[in-house]
């Protein structure tokens, strides 16, 4: 939520899922996806994990991936717990560390907007 303010308060669109109950939250996730010119992966430990229904953030990375969209990768861990991810977001893909329960970055959003100006 911290980010999603910080990219608005600075001129930019961002969207955290927000589902009202009811609606088709892997439809709404998929058009956001494929619409996004940048993606912003939370990459927490368990990101890519298999979740309970059969839409997670493991269909969402696959997606990522095979759609070729351009991501930022915010690691808030050491490692990922998935062999899956960390398959998928080597060590040699570049990342902005933020651990989990520190004060937001100064240096994230000219971060983020730096990828952007490569992606338009």
């Amino acid at each position: 939520v911290q980010l999603k303010e910080e990219l608005r308060r600075n001129g930019h669109d961002a969207y955290i899922c927000d589902v009202a109950p009811g609606e088709n939250i892997e439809e709404v996730i998929i058009h956001r996806l494929a619409a996004a010119k940048l993606l912003i992966i939370m990459g927490s430990e368990t990101y890519g994990e298999q979740g309970t229904t059969e839409f997670s953030t493991r269909q969402e990375l696959r997606f990522i991936i095979q759609e070729k969209k351009p991501f930022f990768l915010i690691k808030m861990c050491d490692r990922f717990q998935e062999d899956f991810t960390r398959f998928k977001l080597t060590e040699a893909i570049s990342y902005f560390p933020w651990a989990k329960g520190s004060p937001f970055p100064p240096d994230l959003i000219p971060k983020l907007e730096e990828k952007f100006s490569t992606c338009v």
